[in-house]
């Protein structure tokens, strides 16, 4: 935005000059269109693509290396000839244990494409160097938040739809995660085969939008509707109840 300091005015971006009068909607507005100035260049960066795809290339390496000479009961051997260890997992401890083996151990490196078309090709030295890793942690912190509070948000505007979009996001999220939130990644599965193929199109639309509820009447103040049920929010009715 261009900010010297947090008292400064953006020399990047041009504010309303009777912002201080405007209508509260109008402010919310002008807001918008600077977080979407922060988001563009910060989120959504125009190499993301390029990311995406030297993930999916690191994954498949993986998958090859994974896929080696198994034991008979399923486990990683030790790749130097003539030693009898295996482990359940092709990570470190394979990989310490066969550290001291004279000769090294010799891993075949695989070599796979980002796309048939266009070979994956390694970074330069100078784009290495250039590589920030607390720029990149913050972006990726920014990625995360923002996709987290969008669906705080559905939820409290009660918005259905973007409360179900939000699932294939934490599914893809999940599954990713690996063995640690396989349960949440098979659960937003879960839901996305009762929307679109287990229930009745009645059914559907009940489950789509009886998620929350909203106690006030207010525009924004919708919360959880397991969170609702909870006995925290009923504890002066059960009060009275037990007092009478």
């Amino acid at each position: 935005m261009g900010f010297e300091n947090r008292s400064n005015i953006p020399s990047k971006y041009t504010l309303p000059e009777n912002l201080t009068t405007l209508s509260k909607a109008s402010k919310l507005k002008v807001l918008h269109e600077l977080s979407a100035k922060v988001v563009d260049n910060f989120v959504f960066k125009s190499n993301m693509v390029d990311q995406v795809s030297s993930v999916i290339s690191e994954q498949e390496k993986r998958n090859v290396l994974d896929r080696q000479a198994l034991t008979p009961d399923g486990r990683f051997p030790c790749r130097f000839p003539g030693c009898t260890s295996s482990f359940k997992q092709n990570g470190k401890a394979r990989r310490n244990h066969e550290l001291p083996h004279n000769p090294p151990v010799q891993v075949i490196v695989v070599s796979l494409m980002v796309s048939p078309t266009k070979p994956s090709s390694p970074s330069r030295p100078d784009e290495m160097k250039s590589k920030d890793d607390v720029f990149d942690y913050n972006c990726a912190l920014l990625t995360d938040c923002y996709l987290f509070f969008n669906f705080l948000d559905a939820i409290k505007e009660g918005d259905g739809d973007r409360i179900i979009r939000q699932y294939k996001y934490f599914m893809l999220y999940c599954k990713a995660d690996g063995t640690r939130s396989t349960k949440y990644a098979l659960e937003c599965l879960y839901q996305l085969f009762l929307v679109y193929a287990l229930l009745t199109p009645r059914d559907s639309e009940r489950f789509v939008w009886n998620r929350s509820v909203n106690n006030h009447g207010k525009k924004g103040c919708n919360i959880p509707l397991d969170e609702s049920k909870t006995t925290e929010h009923s504890n002066n009715f059960e009060k009275k109840t037990w007092m009478n």
